[in-house]
């Protein structure tokens, strides 16, 4: 989906430095689209996109300069995507994604700009305990709200954020729930499962992982970039999907893929991790809202995995 009258979209990306902001960035550059960059930090944003090989065309934004630009497209990837960063301040996400959907809003309520195009990263975890097993269109939201702990903030805010959206229903606001994600772009040092399986790879050492099997529909950023791309050229709404691909990925069955392909060694170990948001068993959505609209992802979690490490090792 790569015609003409794509390549003259301009798209904004806010949150362009995180893991998924700065995929899609280095994707959307591969193909051409005139892709703006906005981070709260120029220095750091310039030293983060050298250190991942990826050079904007565009000189890097910061937020204030939001509203002095033109966009067709806006994506919002920004927010407390790192576990790391996470555990170390629980509450700043609240702080994080109130302030980016101010900023978005009072940018869609300035004059000429009601028919921009925004895209929100939302995720999977809003749907709560439900999340733990899998979930359909029809999944209800579940949570202890007698008893919240650290690791219910994120959903929340991710929640809030997305009822937000749907209260300002003149506005073109799709939020887009990815359940997992991985790209070329990934930091080794997170504690993700996949930023530590590519870490052993790149050490060739021994990855030790708990002995739980786990199951994950695990979006990569062409699919994700086709599924924006797919939405801009339908008709403007307020809408929600979850993401999905062709299947999720059983983690054992792509230990034994990578450890043919990569001859990576791995053994497993109870290692004690707790995930920050909950531990997910089975963390992959059946939704099909995107596919009735005509819109199927090109790989299984698999195959798009696999990819993004072929790139990974080719850069």
């Amino acid at each position: 989906m790569r015609n003409k009258k794509q390549l003259e979209i301009r798209i904004g990306i806010l949150g362009s430095t995180g893991y998924i902001g700065r995929s899609l960035l280095a994707e959307g550059l591969s193909r051409g689209f005139a892709v703006v960059p906005f981070s709260r930090d120029q220095a750091r944003a310039k030293e983060i996109f050298s250190r991942y090989g990826i050079s904007p065309k565009e000189e890097i934004r910061t937020y204030s300069e939001l509203g002095s630009e033109k966009f067709d497209v806006i994506i919002n990837a920004s927010g407390i995507g790192s576990p790391s960063e996470y555990q170390k301040n629980p509450s700043a996400v609240f702080e994080a994604t109130e302030s980016m959907d101010a900023l978005l809003l009072s940018y869609l309520q300035s004059e000429g700009n009601e028919g921009v195009r925004v895209f929100n990263i939302s995720s999977g975890s809003v749907y709560g305990l439900s999340a733990a097993g899998g979930v359909t269109d029809a999944t209800e939201a579940r949570f202890k709200i007698n008893a919240l702990s650290s690791s219910d903030y994120y959903t929340l805010a991710k929640l809030s954020s997305e009822a937000k959206h749907r209260a300002h229903a003149q506005y073109s606001i799709i939020d887009l729930r990815v359940f997992s994600f991985f790209s070329a772009y990934v930091s080794l040092t997170e504690s993700f499962f996949l930023s530590q399986v590519m870490d052993a790879l790149e050490r060739k050492e021994e990855l030790v992982t708990k002995g739980d099997s786990m199951v994950r529909d695990c979006m990569t950023t062409e699919d994700l970039l086709e599924a924006i791309m797919f939405l801009v050229g339908r008709e403007a709404q307020n809408e929600v999907f979850d993401l999905v691909t062709r299947a999720p990925f059983e983690k054992f069955e792509l230990l034994t893929l990578l450890e043919e392909k990569y001859s990576l060694a791995w053994r497993t170990d109870d290692i004690g991790i707790q995930s920050t948001t909950g531990e997910k068993p089975v963390y992959a959505s059946q939704s099909d809202k995107l596919a009735r609209l005509g819109f199927t992802s090109k790989y299984t979690s698999t195959e798009g995995i696999a990819h993004e490490m072929e790139k990974y090792f080719a850069r």
